[in-house]
Order: C-alpha cells, then structure tokens, then sequence
C-alpha cells in the first residue's frame, strides 16, 4: 500500500495512522485461532522526512502509543540537496527516537542485505514500541557524484549515466532495460502474494464460519459501506432552545456510537472543547479497542494520522481542534482532498470575534481558504439541526466540519 505523500513527512504521519488502525482493527476483530487482521507498517523515509516538524509530531505519538508494528528504515546518506546534512541538521537522531520510546538499531553498509534483513525482523520482535533502523547510505551509489548533492536533485548527464551503467555491468547503450534477472526476482513476488492471499482467504473462510456477525461487521466496514438505517438514530432538536454546535455534535456522536462503530478518533487536546469524545468508549492508549484517540497537542500529526487510517479501510476516522489551528493542519487536510480520502476534520470555534484568546484566535481568512482546496467540501452547520445534517452527510464521504 502506498499513500500520496508530496509535502516532506506527510508519508511519516499516515503511517502512523495506518499502524494505528491495524492495532484498533486487530483488537476489535481478531479472536484465538484468527488473526484476520495482523501487518506491519513501512516507513522508508530520508533527512528531510526527519528535518520536518511532522516527523516529530508523529514519532512522539507513535511512541507514546506504542505502535510495536510500525517500522521505520531511515536512509542516513549525511547528503541533503544543499549539501551536507551537517550545515542543519546535527542533533543525535538516534537518541531522538530512543526518547521518543522507540527501539533503535543501525545498519553501517546500505549493500549488507543479510544485516538490513536480520534487523527487520528483530523489530518485529519489538512488539511495545515503534522501530526506527537507520541504514548508512551512499546517495547514487555508483556514479561518478556518489556521495555528493550533485546526485540528489541534478539529472546525470550522458557520460555520468553511463559510467553508472557500467560500475552495475550493464550495456552502456542501452537505456529502458529491465535485466531478466531483475524481471524474474520482482514476479516471484507474483507468486508470494497470491499464496499469502490464498492463505489469508482460507483463514477468514473459517473465521466467517464461527464468528458470522464479526465477519459480517468487519467486511461492510472494509467496503466503506454504512450500516443501512443508521441515520435514523441522528436525533432532532427542538428549534425553541438554541444549543452549541459543538455540543449538538457530541449528542449526535453519542446517538450513532453504535450505529457506525468504525467511527474512531479524537482531538488535538481539545476534547473538553470541541466535545469529540465517546463517553462510554474507553482510551485507545489504554485499550486499543477504544475509539478514543488522544492526539496531543499536534494538529498536523493528528490530521496525516487521520489520512492514514482513511486510507487503510475499515475506519471512518476524524480529528478535532479549533478551527483556527487549521493553518497547521493544512498540508495534511490538502493531501486528504488529493488523495479523496474519507478524512473527517471537525473544527470549533470558528467565530470571527472570539473573546477571551484574542485576535491569535480568530479565524477571519481560515473559510476562505479551505474552501479554494479542490476536493474539499466544508460544511459550517449554523444551528443543531443543522450540525445533525452535517455530520450525516460527513459520514459518507471526505468532509471538513464545523
């Protein structure tokens, strides 16, 4: 599975997101003799992925989370497209993720496989804590600028990539060519994953004979289908007493809580504000069946996590924060439209002349500005009712609301 990524550390936070659904999604499902849901998360990422402020915010979650099934192989070639990593970039990375609660490992030679191997598989031993295995690299092994920035945002010109042809052992005059050595190691895969499919679809054969209504559950959810009458539990309010928005939505989550059990997440430590918690649902950290998610405060972190869960199946995942901390989301909530993922942002708060926090905390651009992303809808429910017909809708389909 791939995700768009663009924006530097965008890939880092949904993965994050995605081992955070298989973990909700394998305690929820998966009974003795059935583990229907059970992967690992892969990172492949570089400096500028570490550089970014996202990366941070995603580690320190995953760690605090304890995601044993995400793994991180990071390309330590010291080279960053201006030059050496050195001139901004100095801090221990290693020490950085051991902080972070990580299990930490380094492989000294990019060409050593038999070392990169036997380090994945220690991390997937590690089951309490996310890996990070930082590989030394040489960036364009090979040609004649290994080593150097040259090779890192400059195409090679003719001579540089046929010097490079030849350290390999390929025809210098040939350019497009897939050796059949190459051609057939990739189609073993072929083969792999059709016997692995056939494998996962015997053990879900006998998982569906014994626990029908899970299976049944969990294939509806996996097909992004909602349970049908669901909306009928959305309740009305009466138009005499005027309430919140963000308080007509937290009944509405309350009142759908059972009818639509994949909806899953949280706030950006802001859920006694914007009222996106699940009274009767225990602590994702604590309980991983638990639909509650507690982000932190990282707007951005918490809405790529969000795009990762999405993209995964089986959730309908949201995060919530006021909606002038959009700004930080932003990249994030781009990607999602990008992408037509089924991400549902929830933002309060967005009056103009918010009182007590100041002009820091007045949205007076923030509409305007979600609402030029392509692919984004924004819905700005004005009373309960319509919050009720906001979050109805919202469920269907990638939404932005407040």
């Amino acid at each position: 599975m791939e995700v768009t990524t663009g924006p530097l550390g965008q890939g880092f936070g949904m993965a994050v997101g995605l081992a955070i659904a298989e973990k909700h999604l394998a305690a929820t499902y998966n009974r003795p003799g059935f583990k229907v849901v059970d992967h690992h998360t892969y990172i492949l990422c570089g400096d500028g992925d570490l550089m970014e402020g996202l990366s941070h915010e995603a580690a320190s979650l995953a760690g605090t989370l304890k995601l044993g099934k995400l793994i991180v192989l990071y390309d330590d070639n010291l080279i960053s497209l201006d030059g050496p990593t050195e001139w901004g970039f100095t801090e221990d990375r290693y020490k950085r993720f051991e902080a972070y609660n990580w299990h930490v490992q380094r492989v000294s030679d990019e060409n050593d496989l038999d070392a990169i191997e036997a380090a994945i598989e220690v991390a997937k031993a590690v089951d309490d804590k996310p890996s990070l295995i930082a590989v030394r690299t040489v960036i364009g092994y090979g040609s004649p600028r290994a080593g150097t920035n040259k090779v890192h945002g400059e195409a090679m010109g003719p001579a540089d990539a046929a010097a490079t042809k030849k350290f390999f052992g390929f025809a210098e005059d040939q350019s497009f060519v897939v050796p059949d050595g190459a051609l057939a190691n990739w189609r073993e895969a072929v083969a792999h994953g059709t016997a692995q499919e056939a494998e996962w679809n015997e053990l879900f054969a006998g998982y569906k004979a014994t626990f029908p209504e899970l299976a049944a559950e969990f294939e509806r959810t996996q097909a992004g289908k909602l349970k049908p009458g669901w909306e009928k539990s959305i309740p009305s309010f009466a138009i005499e007493k005027p309430i919140a928005t963000r308080n007509a939505g937290q009944q509405v989550m309350a009142a759908i809580f059972n009818e639509v059990p994949e909806l899953f997440g949280g706030a950006a430590d802001l859920t006694a504000s914007t009222k996106t918690i699940f009274k009767n649902s225990p602590h994702f950290a604590d309980d991983p069946t638990g639909r509650n998610v507690f982000f932190g405060v990282r707007e951005l972190g918490m809405c790529a996590a969000v795009n990762g869960m999405a993209v995964h199946g089986g959730l309908r995942p949201f995060g919530s924060t006021f909606f002038v901390f959009s700004d930080y989301a932003k990249p994030a909530l781009r990607i999602a439209a990008i992408m037509k993922a089924n991400s549902l942002f929830v933002f309060t708060h967005d009056s103009i002349g918010l009182g007590e926090d100041g002009p820091t905390h007045e949205p007076v651009e923030h509409l305007t500005a979600l609402r030029a992303v392509p692919h984004m809808t924004d819905f700005r429910p004005a009373d309960a009712n319509e919050t009720a017909a906001a979050w109805r809708w919202s469920a269907a389909g990638q939404r932005s609301l407040r």
